[in-house]
């Protein structure tokens, strides 16, 4: 039987400029830099394991930080688990210092949250700027690995564009965490290995990955070690008659975690295994968490405009050259009509310590499947079979209808986040929130964002409204992004990292955008009205 799925695609988007910001403290001043956070002692009843439900504020509040960024490259910040073991979550952001032509990953660690601008401006010099040479192959992804090798210790991926002979430093970068922390300005080489894919073993013909890819895939296995996926394709010469009725092809090179760590001596072939597909960009992989109860992190990987596959976690490693059309299922819905990708991530959304899984029927209609055993055998999505329904035909996603926004109240639950546009124009965008619960969701619910467009002063998104010292400025500035960035202050519940930029013009002919500031945005452990059973 052949499966047809359309392409999940937003409308028309400028590329997301990438930035950055983490937290620190007004306990310590400008220029001492060097401990700004301690480990976390929660107090009690903040932690993450509440007693009660809470229900979020559906609209996102203004920022508690926001920081002037440097020129990027399209990529998003990422929070990356806790890399210095202190307790709390630290994050990377991308910079491109345009003098010099050094592009440049900056990791900031968490801390407490910083409660005056001096604090703020400590804050946006602090961590560690890890530098690429002049003129290297630009960045593509930057995100958590996880714990590769087991220690206690959050680990951090960084992808640049490889296949490309005339850029140095092209390929993966795998900095290891550790109680030490990275300060200064370092070339990334020193502290990271660096993971190359040798040109002459794929070429250079239509050789790429994809921006702002997922790596960290979760430990699959459950050997106690997170596991991760560097991806590519190639496709053929078309000047070599040779080659002219070759496939295009795309590889995932799976990399098993492991007690010793990886060198620089390490390239993507000598990944433990390489799954493999024919198709016309690379793959795109989606972790999933662990949605069957078995201990174990589950993925999808496909290509957009073609299928997707189930992978689901296995004690059994795959090895060597793995077909994904004769190994995996491909995920297709009963009435054979699917959107791609047709899964996302969700989250713990009841706080049953199973992850659960969101999956969409069309642009603007996700549904939500609680995880369980069995979830997905087949690869089949039965609509019919989903716990709750969640749509809204008058609005326009930037990306995805629903994502996890992380435990904002630090109510032991996952609560989701919908970035979308508010306004026909597409000119200004905002983010709503969908709160939660162990309580568990159920048929058909609503989604806030005619809410909360109604309820911004003016129609305006959170990002317009710029409140600094008792004062109000407004400004036309557009959201891009919006992440889970983990608890960066350490108070039980997770923060929220969103990019912005200024609108300078538009017209008949495009935008133009400016002036890149990353904002952060506070979760409030216990901080809202209990949830009502629904």
């Amino acid at each position: 039987m052949q499966h047809r799925i359309r392409a999940l695609r937003a409308p028309a988007l400028t590329s997301l400029l990438a930035l950055g910001v983490s937290a620190c403290s007004s306990e310590y001043p400008v220029g001492n830099l060097g401990g700004q956070s301690q480990p976390v002692e929660l107090a009690p009843g903040t932690g993450p394991a509440g007693s009660a439900d809470f229900q979020l504020d559906p609209l996102l509040s203004p920022a508690d930080v926001s920081l002037e960024g440097r020129a990027g490259n399209g990529v998003n910040p990422a929070g990356v688990g806790d890399i210095d073991g202190d307790g709390y979550a630290d994050f990377a952001v991308t910079g491109f210092d345009e003098a010099l032509l050094i592009a440049y990953v900056h990791l900031r660690y968490g801390g407490p949250a910083p409660l005056e601008p001096e604090d703020q401006f400590a804050l946006a010099e602090s961590g560690a700027r890890l530098a690429l040479r002049e003129n290297s192959a630009p960045i593509q992804s930057i995100g958590r690995a996880g714990d590769v090798n087991g220690d206690g210790f959050a680990d951090l991926l960084v992808t640049t564009v490889v296949c490309d002979n005339l850029m140095p430093d092209g390929g993966a970068y795998l900095v290891y965490g550790g109680p030490d922390r990275l300060e200064g300005t370092m070339r990334i080489g020193d502290v990271a290995a660096h993971l190359k894919l040798p040109v002459e073993g794929v070429g250079l013909e239509g050789c790429g990955t994809l921006t702002n890819a997922p790596l960290g895939l979760g430990d699959i296995d459950a050997d106690g070690f997170d596991d991760f996926m560097l991806i590519h394709y190639r496709s053929p010469d078309y000047a070599d008659p040779a080659q002219i009725d070759d496939p295009v092809r795309t590889y995932g090179h799976l990399f098993y975690g492991r007690e010793e760590a990886l060198t620089s001596d390490v390239t993507w072939f000598d990944a433990d295994a390489t799954i493999t597909a024919e198709a016309d960009s690379s793959f795109e992989p989606r972790p999933l968490g662990d949605v069957t109860g078995d201990g174990r992190a589950d993925f999808a990987l496909g290509v957009q405009l073609s299928s997707y596959y189930w992978v689901p976690g296995s004690a059994e490693r795959l090895s060597g050259e793995v077909a994904a059309s004769a190994a995996f299922a491909t995920l297709h819905c009963a009435d054979e009509d699917c959107v791609a990708p047709p899964v996302a991530a969700a989250g713990d959304v009841d706080g049953d310590g199973i992850d659960d899984l969101l999956a969409y029927e069309t642009f603007t209609r996700a549904h939500l499947f609680y995880g369980a055993p069995g979830l997905l055998d087949g690869g089949v999505i039965d609509f019919e079979a989903a716990a709750a329904s969640f749509s809204d035909d008058l609005a326009s996603p930037t990306e995805r209808l629903l994502a996890p926004a992380g435990d904002r109240d630090g109510d032991g639950d996952t609560d989701l986040l919908s970035l979308f546009y508010s306004d026909a124009d597409f000119l200004r965008s905002d983010v709503a929130f969908v709160s939660g619960a162990g309580t568990r969701l159920a048929g058909a619910q609503p989604l806030p964002i005619q809410d909360a467009i109604a309820a911004r002063p003016g129609g305006l998104p959170f990002s317009l409204v710029i409140e600094h010292q008792n004062h109000t400025f407004e400004q036309d500035r557009i959201v891009f992004s919006a992440t889970d960035a983990g608890d960066l202050n350490g108070d039980g519940a997770d923060d929220l990292l969103t990019t912005s930029m200024y609108l300078l013009g538009a017209d008949e002919t495009g935008r133009s955008f400016g002036a890149p500031q990353t904002h952060i945005h506070y979760g409030t452990p216990g901080g809202g009205a209990p949830a009502p059973v629904r």
